[in-house]
């Protein structure tokens, strides 16, 4: 393996071993022993990392990736896409808001009462709609509030 290779093994395998452990199935002891019975599914031999072949390589990481993916579910996207639409969320139920008077407006706005399945766009558009009537309700209430 060249060094870039080398670095790439050891990266993804720190991944899945790091999974094995913390998930408590395996001790460090047991992980090795994984890696060696992943050796043996991928290429059908023992065989050390350091006389892989790239075809030996791509089977190994091919596992690993398999590991990964039974370990902590498939990746479903990337950040730069669900990263806004989680802080959208976040803002939305940090308003304060009743779920059933959020969903009463999602209802009536976008057709749906699922409003944590709206695209960015009208999740985007969905706060400022909720924002403005939290405002509404607390100058609402802190009128009513001045009066008595």
């Amino acid at each position: 393996m060249t060094p870039s290779q080398n670095k790439t093994y050891w990266r993804v395998w720190g991944e899945v071993r790091r999974m094995l452990i913390e998930l408590g199935e395996f001790s460090s002891a047991d992980a090795a022993e994984e890696r060696h019975a992943i050796h043996l599914e991928a290429i059908g031999c023992e065989k050390s990392s350091k006389d892989f072949t790239n075809k030996d390589l791509d089977a190994v990481l091919d596992q690993f990736e398999k590991r990964l993916v039974l370990l902590r579910g498939p990746l479903t996207g990337d950040r730069a896409t669900e990263q806004p639409v989680k802080r959208l969320i976040w803002a939305i139920d940090q308003l304060g808001l009743d779920a059933p008077y959020i969903e009463s407006i999602s209802l009536a706005q976008f057709k749906t009462a699922n409003w944590r399945e709206l695209t960015e766009r009208q999740l985007s558009r969905f706060r400022m709609t909720l924002t403005a009537r939290a405002r509404a309700k607390k100058r609402a209430t802190g009128s009513t509030s001045d009066q008595s």
